[in-house]
């Protein structure tokens, strides 16, 4: 049996056959990818993209990405809207790369997500992706994580981050710290908790409101 190809792998998101488990560079410049998610009739591939630390509460920000197959998202020279990140990157280099679908603040931390179509719910949080954050919403928000709503619309980010659950940090006690989450067959979400080992079951009261 021949050797399989080496590649380097840092900074990639890999497409590997499982008939073969040969593993070629889908797409480069991505960070530090916490979580993937097909988005709802196009397929499209979408993840959760953490940035540099050390820049301050705001640059560079954290991102949300659509996945194109052969695309340069730009790390380590570059983040966000094509933004040069000096001393590494430079305008030219950084119009070669794929801008962000939706950038986050910095040290947001984001982890999974997934899309709300399937929700038993109302329509506006059907029309959602879910993201869990690990830091903060915005520059000077307190820590903890916390799981934020991004309203969808045509095939993309149509607002800015809302606040949907949180509560996992009061004060300096931790009381959970969330990492991914998933659409259960029932109509509700499903978050993990690798702090407490559990799992926590997200629904909507029968009256529609939000729950």
């Amino acid at each position: 049996m021949p050797a399989r190809k080496k590649i380097k792998k840092g900074g990639t998101i890999l497409e590997i056959d499982p008939e073969s488990g040969d593993a070629r560079i889908f797409a480069r410049g991505v960070r530090n990818a916490g979580g993937l998610v097909l988005s709802p009739g196009d397929n499209h591939l979408w993840v959760s993209d953490n940035s540099r630390e050390g820049g301050g509460d705001v640059v560079p920000p954290d991102e949300i990405n659509r996945v194109q197959a052969g695309g340069d998202y730009g790390w380590p020279y570059c983040y966000g809207n094509q933004v040069p990140d000096l001393p590494l990157g430079t305008t030219d280099h950084c119009k070669g790369t794929l801008a962000s679908a939706l950038d986050l603040f910095s040290q947001a931390n984001p982890g999974g997500l997934t899309f709300g179509n399937g929700l038993v719910a109302p329509r506006q949080f059907q029309e959602s992706l879910y993201v869990v954050l690990r830091g903060g919403l915005s520059a000077g928000s307190p820590p903890g994580g916390r799981l934020v709503r991004i309203p969808w619309r045509g095939g993309s980010p149509a607002g800015p981050p809302q606040e949907f659950l949180r509560g996992w940090q009061q004060g300096k006690s931790v009381l959970g710290r969330p990492v991914d989450l998933v659409l259960g067959p029932d109509g509700a979400l499903y978050l993990s908790d690798e702090e407490t080992k559990a799992i926590y079951r997200i629904d909507w009261p029968a009256d529609g409101d939000a729950g």
